[in-house]
């Protein structure tokens, strides 16, 4: 298998202070008797085995699990829950969905469990009842409300709620765990620090807790890229009880799902891999009430002046030819290295649209890409004959002549693809945390409309949220004006009063 086929290619790249993993580290979780049939315990649970088992031996050596054998688990906890339907099944059978290099889960009673483990180890305990002030850095508390999440090795600010029934809060702190796992096994001098992050307010830190209760929140939205943040907001809808209605999700990767994404996209599983991204993403996440109609093609296609517009896509044409639809609304979530941003679009301030700061990239002319053919070694011309299934001696033809047909299209796809859109470095709980954070905000986006549709209040609306994991606590997180780009066209005066003749927010 080529290396930028194997599942552990991308969270294994070089960044800026990131280095080699030397040792991976050994994971026990502990799941309490008297928590653990919380949804919000169980959805903990889930959400942080998912992210460590799939983030490959090379990062995790092994997951020990503490959880009492008899507890049920809840519905919407996971697409694939256990044929027996408990949580310590579920939690053990998240290994087989991985794929290759997917990490061992055992329990505390295996006999393996307590061989002896050199390197780093690290302890969690999900939303304890109790937190010894003692344990030190010995154990971390992994705690959730509905909103919020923390991990802390001191008594905790949040306080576990059982009736808590929006995954929001869960997700946070599994992906905040599993943060301090990876950066354990690759960061320079790495020393995991307590955080607590407050979705609803983007606010890290929080000293006070807002917790909205909505009984009911409908949705009739656009998404545009069902990939890593695409289909982790996608996942946080559907375990959301209280929405309802209809999204649209489009993609437009031929490729459909690869071994790559498996560690980034949770709702897929090694069984999906060759399928299409929507329509698998459609058919494990729809439910009663909360339908998922997907779509192959452009994201632009589909949006025009009444698009409510969830944009998950990563490049800057596809952010701009969605922005030159001018939608009803629009929110957009992205990650690029251990860095995250969400970004509410707002043209009735002066804040940024989906394109400011994203000017296209430029684009090498075809002649110049199969001069670069021409100029190729033995061993490249191979690696792109294999791949295309036809023989060096017709690619060396083409690099001469430049035929146009399919041979043709097919090596300037490859070619163009070398040029700047090979794979970048991406990890998972990158891409849950922005997912889940994106979808907070369709949520809120609804709930205000609904609040100005009533005539009552709704909570002052932000256009930006930050957020580094390689340092959570830094003072350049958080919530923040984002101005529009002076240079951007589809900010230009006459096209944004257009805007705001159909903007609703």
């Amino acid at each position: 298998m080529p290396r930028d086929e194997q599942p552990d290619y991308r969270h294994l790249l070089q960044v800026p202070s990131l280095a080699d993993v030397t040792e991976p580290v050994v994971v026990t979780l502990t799941v309490p008797a008297d928590t653990a049939r919380h949804v919000a315990t169980q959805r903990i649970a889930w959400m942080l085995v998912t992210l460590l088992s799939r983030s490959t031996v090379h990062i995790v050596k092994r997951i020990v699990i503490d959880c009492p054998p008899d507890v049920v688990l809840h519905r919407l906890v996971t697409p694939h829950p256990a044929s027996d339907g408990s949580l310590l099944s579920t939690l053990i059978e998240t290994r087989a969905h991985g794929g290759p290099d997917a990490v061992d889960i055992l329990t505390s009673t295996d006999p393996g469990c307590l061989d002896p483990a050199t390197g780093p180890h690290l302890t969690y305990v999900i939303n304890p009842s109790e937190v010894d002030a003692g344990l030190g850095h010995s154990a971390w508390a992994v705690v959730a409300s509905a909103w919020a999440g923390e991990v802390t090795t001191r008594q905790p600010r949040l306080v576990p709620d059982p009736k808590a029934m929006t995954p929001f809060g869960a997700y946070i702190a599994a992906c905040l765990a599993a943060a301090q796992v990876f950066l354990t096994a690759r960061a320079h001098a790495y020393e995991p620090e307590p955080v607590v992050l407050d979705a609803w307010q983007w606010a890290i830190g929080s000293e006070r807790f807002i917790e909205p209760n909505p009984v009911s929140i409908e949705i009739d939205s656009v998404l545009a890229g069902v990939g890593a943040v695409g289909s982790a907001c996608l996942l946080a809808l559907w375990a959301t009880e209280e929405v309802t209605g209809y999204v649209k999700a489009v993609d437009a990767d031929e490729r459909g799902i690869d071994i790559t994404n498996l560690n980034r996209c949770l709702p897929f599983t090694v069984d999906d891999v060759g399928k299409p991204k929507a329509a698998t993403a459609a058919a494990a996440l729809s439910r009663a009430g909360f339908v998922i109609a997907p779509e192959f093609g452009l994201g632009e296609t589909y949006v025009d002046r009444d698009t409510h517009l969830i944009s998950a896509v990563d490049t800057p044409e596809a952010r701009q030819a969605l922005q030159d639809r001018y939608p009803a609304s629009a929110v957009q979530a992205s990650t690029r290295d251990l860095r995250l941003e969400v970004l509410r679009v707002d043209p009735t301030s002066e804040s940024a649209c989906l394109r400011c700061y994203n000017p296209p990239t430029e684009t090498v002319p075809d002649d110049t890409l199969r001069g670069a053919a021409a100029a190729a070694s033995e061993g490249e011309l191979q690696e792109h004959a294999d791949h295309l299934g036809v023989s060096v001696e017709a690619i060396e033809e083409w690099t001469k002549t430049g035929v146009c047909g399919e041979l043709g299209d097919a090596m300037l796809t490859r070619l163009r693809a070398s040029t700047g859109s090979r794979a970048e470095f991406s990890v998972g709980f990158m891409s849950v945390l922005a997912g889940a954070l994106l979808a907070v905000r369709v949520v809120a986006d609804s709930i205000a409309r609904s609040n100005r549709a009533n005539n009552t209040s709704t909570q002052p609306m932000e256009t930006r949220f930050v957020l580094t994991l390689l340092d959570p606590t830094a003072i350049t997180n958080g919530r923040r004006p984002y101005p529009r780009d002076p240079n951007c066209p589809c900010c230009s005066p006459l096209r944004r009063t257009s805007w705001l003749s159909t903007f609703v927010g």
